[in-house]
């Protein structure tokens, strides 16, 4: 532990249980890696104390859906007090002991739907004041796609929380998918035809450029489709849309046989 002391940690869980709460689970990984968790519940509240590599936060959540936790940076804004992201432990936990009996009114069950729905907003406004979560070139080649007459088809971005981004735009004959994984890729797909497969921006490249081209890396393959749009468009156009199918399934097959 840190400053953060074992007293204070058991004093908070002696308040929660003056106020009715019981503890329903406890998880101690510290063995295998920095993690400890401790929750506490009542029927329609639970609350949760978690260390996670190095970090103490305090989460609040509804039984009945209790994925996400809300953690109390987000409990401050619901309401009605100013983000501090940086609000150490010690303080989380006096703002729940302050505001008790408002948070508990908030999570009854004739407001849980307001408050999902307000937690949500929070969310959405402390994402707006953090740095944009869509990389300059993932926003760039969206706003080139829809220069080009592509309308977006979907933003999948958890709301102020960590997940898997998605963006993607589309018009009758080629659809383009941007997508977090461990780095930022570009998918290809012809939606006229239904069938399916998303072939990457590396293998369009291959099919245009041949198998000797210069490797790139991001972002300079998002540059690349800008440079390339209307060779990449042309291949899925109804005239070439078949023969660009079975070669990229056909360069697909030879890829895989060389692993």
């Amino acid at each position: 532990m840190d400053v953060f002391s074992v007293t204070e940690l058991h004093a908070f869980f002696t308040f929660l249980e003056g106020k009715g709460l019981r503890r329903l689970r406890e998880v101690n990984l510290t063995d295998r890696l920095p993690y400890d968790m401790t929750e506490y519940g009542n029927g329609p509240l639970l609350v949760q104390v978690e260390y996670d590599r190095g970090f103490w936060n305090c989460f609040i959540a509804d039984a009945a859906r209790p994925e996400p936790a809300y953690d109390v940076h987000l409990v401050t804004m619901l309401l009605g007090h100013e983000l501090n992201e940086l609000m150490p432990i010690r303080d989380q936990l006096a703002f729940v002991r302050a505001n008790w009996d408002e948070i508990v009114a908030r999570f009854a069950p004739d407001r849980l739907s307001a408050t999902h729905e307000l937690v949500a907003q929070s969310a959405r406004e402390r994402a707006r004041r953090r740095a944009p979560i869509w990389p300059r070139a993932v926003r760039e080649l969206s706003a080139f796609l829809e220069s080009q007459g592509l309308t977006c088809q979907l933003r999948n971005a958890p709301d102020g929380w960590l997940g898997s981004l998605a963006v993607q735009y589309g018009n009758a004959d080629v659809a383009v998918r941007m997508r977090s994984q461990d780095r930022w890729v570009i998918y290809f797909s012809d939606p006229a035809t239904g069938s399916g497969d998303w072939y990457s921006v590396a293998l369009i490249m291959d099919l245009l450029e041949g198998l000797d081209r210069p490797k790139i890396k991001y972002p300079a393959f998002y540059d690349y489709v800008k440079a390339h749009w209307t060779r990449i468009a042309d291949l899925f156009s109804p005239s070439r849309r078949r023969a660009t199918h079975e070669t990229l399934r056909r360069m697909q097959a030879q890829a895989a046989g060389r692993r």
